[in-house]
């Protein structure tokens, strides 16, 4: 899913997996990651 979508997020607290192939890794869930990456790519 990561491939197709062009650019993927994965949340701070995700798996080191996920992490790996992410574009961009932000904040924790708890500090929140999503509503930062939403920002970093100037979504909001």
């Amino acid at each position: 899913m990561f491939d197709f979508a062009g650019i993927s997020v994965c949340v701070g607290n995700g798996r080191e997996e996920a992490k790996k192939h992410a574009t961009y890794v932000t904040k924790p869930v708890s500090e929140d990651g999503i509503k930062y990456a939403l920002k970093h790519f100037e979504i909001i």
